[in-house]
């Protein structure tokens, strides 16, 4: 890695250039890692540099490194892989024994001239006839007649506490009509008491 060293009238960057890193890993068997500390420091000490233009002509690093790794273990990989095989076989000559075939549908196909044939005779005929109708949405008005219509409730309550019931009442009312009279004021009636002296009886038992 180049340093700060002059190099011709102007010093080369540190900091610019290409790093290609080539790595080739064997087969990895691992074991587990329950912790791993990495520790890296770095220290810088730069004093003042004043420089010039910086000319920079093509340049080409290349850097090495060397890890030496722990086991590692994982867990089973997932590989999102759309993957097409293609198979091409070259056979040679196949003898096979006869074949054996089951049911078979044959077809035979003949391009003939017009033909003309007299009445045909179809004896007794048995025809079922299977039809699946979906019909679309019907609206109709239907018309019933008059219906008898009977139904009984047997109602079973347990016991029910009101409050105090409020029922409007109406009154019906008879009006009388009144008889005129006519009073006349009795003079005061002048009446004298006279005290009567209490009567001396006398009792005797009877024999």
């Amino acid at each position: 890695m180049f340093g700060f060293s002059p190099l011709a009238v102007a010093p080369v960057a540190d900091d610019t250039g290409i790093a290609v890193y080539s790595f080739t890993i064997s087969d990895i068997t691992t074991t587990p890692v329950s912790q791993v500390g990495i520790s890296q420091t770095h220290i810088l000490t730069a004093t003042e540099i004043t420089t010039g233009a910086v000319l920079l002509d093509t340049v080409t690093i290349a850097e090495d490194e060397t890890f030496s790794i722990a086991d590692i273990i994982t867990g089973a990989p997932t590989f999102n892989v759309s993957l097409v095989l293609l198979f091409e076989f070259n056979a040679n000559e196949i003898t096979t024994g006869a074949p054996i075939i089951d049911s078979l549908v044959l077809e035979q196909r003949y391009g003939v001239n017009d033909i003309t044939a007299g009445a045909p005779i179809v004896d007794s005929i048995s025809f079922t006839q299977i039809v699946h109708a979906t019909p679309q949405e019907i609206t109709t008005t239907p018309v019933v007649d008059s219906v008898i219509f009977s139904q009984d409730h047997i109602l079973a309550a347990t016991e029910i506490t009101a409050g105090t019931p409020t029922m409007p009442v109406r009154f019906l009312w008879d009006v009388q009509e009144i008889t005129p009279e006519t009073w006349t004021d009795v003079s005061d009636i002048s009446e004298t008491w006279t005290n009567v002296a209490k009567p001396s009886e006398t009792w005797q038992d009877a024999a």
